[in-house]
């Protein structure tokens, strides 16, 4: 599997795409995938994040359905961006 995680902080407009923000992203091996472990990583890079004083974010393409619910799971919901291109953008509940 593979996480990518990264803090920003930029400067700018009041779009959330200009705030402090923690994106998440995470492939889960297919030896590992519904057991529970995405969920996990996803809590804790959550915690990481709100500790450092972001906005955890998600980008998701539709139709990875697996990888929407488990966002979903632990507390995102979907923000629709019109600039994305097949992407949806989660963010905390």
């Amino acid at each position: 599997g593979r996480v990518r995680f990264l803090l920003t902080s930029v400067n700018g407009g009041g779009d959330i795409k200009f705030q402090s923000t923690g994106m998440i992203s995470l492939v889960v091996s297919p030896a590992f995938r519904s057991m529970g472990y995405g969920k996990e990583i996803i809590k804790g890079l959550v915690a990481i994040t709100k500790s450092a004083r972001r906005i955890p974010l998600a980008a998701i393409k539709e139709d990875n359905i697996a990888s929407r619910r488990a966002f979903e799971a632990v507390g995102f919901a979907v923000h629709h961006w019109p600039k994305a291109h097949e992407v949806v953008m989660y963010y905390p509940k």
